[in-house]
């Protein structure tokens, strides 16, 4: 393993750029280690052009799960990590801002009552809906977000990692397995890659039918979205793709392209059904109507905008990070997970905290176990009574 280490200049400006509550994107390509990093001293109007082209623009385009508004947040690249040490004393700081957090926990028993409220709709022979996917959150105070990065950074060189602050999403810190889009302007080439169902990466039980259903779901539907924008999708071999804890199905899909706008084929695939389920209006409405909080960038997705093209990831294996006094940081890591109608309400519990185990593991402050003992909640696997209950409702 390669560890992650952010050089002097990359922590000055970081720190310069989080005491200031400046807009920054730190971000390390999968399979590469160059760290890149700039940050703005103003929000430029947001421009649904900038993603294409044509477009001179460079820096981070950012959606959210609900998308708002005709644009995502940008973070133009203005000052590199040594301009903006540089300029430091020139720069004003910015008030503190971010969307309002929901710090609550969602215990076991009322996402366990939410997986029932899905598995009883996915049954209803009136229901249109396929599959929805289901979301929680576990909330806890945690160690300084610089080193969680560089340590999460380190145990997945797959990933698109990321750290960015902007006043509209707040700060977030991720290492997604999932590119929603990669689109080379030079070779007008685009891929994207269908990943669903999960099962324990130690396992060696066969791939169930719940799983493989729940993939193809995926697939189908990034398929049919990219027919719909004129383009001839390939999709690879079926194969498998580890991350942490868990491994997970995987189609890789490609296309040749003429001329595309990138943002219009971002906003048709995303939310896919892997974060958000199908058909995708319906079940919006399931968990809009189940969740008790707001997913904010959980599930959108993080664009670069770069010389060669555009590279979009979804926002996934994530937490919000939040200063409190005394440079105290809280997180709400967010997890969740594909529900079927033959779901097991134990297994997609257990599924849902190994996604985040390592997360939470490196969050977690020395000799406090507040984090993991939220996000497993071993007690359930040892009352029978509730196992039965959730396995056979």
């Amino acid at each position: 393993m390669n560890k992650v280490k952010f050089s002097d200049t990359v922590l000055n400006a970081l720190a310069i750029a989080m005491d200031k509550n400046l807009p920054f994107a730190l971000y390390i390509f999968p399979r590469q280690s160059k760290v890149h990093f700039f940050a703005s001293t103003h929000l430029t109007d947001a421009n649904p052009e900038n993603l294409c082209q044509s477009s001179n623009w460079r820096g981070i385009a950012i959606d959210f799960f609900h998308p708002q508004g005709e644009c995502p947040i940008e973070i133009t690249n203005q000052l590199s990590a040594q301009q903006l040490i540089s300029k430091c004393d020139e720069i004003t700081a910015w008030p503190s801002a971010g969307p309002r957090i929901n710090f609550t926990n969602t215990s076991s028993i009322l996402y366990l009552s939410q997986i029932q409220k899905f598995v009883k709709e996915l049954r209803d022979p009136k229901s249109s809906i396929k599959k929805a996917v289901l979301c929680r959150i576990v909330s806890c105070l945690g160690r300084n977000v610089i080193n969680v990065a560089q340590d999460y950074f380190s145990l997945f060189p797959e990933t698109f990692r990321f750290l960015y602050y902007t006043p509209a999403t707040g700060m977030w810190l991720g290492a997604s397995p999932e590119l929603l889009l990669d689109c080379d302007f030079r070779s007008c080439k685009l891929g994207t890659m269908s990943l669903a169902g999960t099962k324990p990466v130690d396992s060696n039980e066969p791939w169930g039918i719940k799983n493989i259903d729940e993939h193809n779901i995926v697939t189908r539907y990034i398929v049919d979205a990219m027919k719909l924008e004129g383009l001839e999708p390939v999709v690879s071999e079926l194969y498998e793709r580890p991350f942490g804890k868990v491994v997970h199905l995987c189609n890789d899909i490609t296309a040749s392209f003429e001329s595309i706008n990138p943002l219009q084929l971002l906003r048709k695939l995303s939310p896919t059904p892997a974060l958000c389920g199908f058909p995708k209006r319906d079940a919006m409405k399931l968990i809009e109507s189940t969740e008790t909080f707001d997913r904010l960038c959980y599930g959108g997705w993080i664009g670069v905008k770069d010389d060669s093209g555009v590279h979009a990831y979804v926002n996934l294996r994530c937490a919000s990070v939040h200063t409190l006094f005394d440079s105290l940081q809280h997180y709400c890591v967010y997890t969740g997970g594909g529900i079927m109608p033959d779901s097991n309400y134990l297994d997609e519990w257990n599924e849902t905290a190994n996604k985040a185990h390592t997360l939470c593991s490196l969050i977690s402050l020395p000799g406090d176990t507040q984090c993991l003992d939220d996000l497993t909640d071993s007690s359930l696997t040892i009352n029978p009574e509730f196992k039965w209950k959730k396995t056979n409702i």
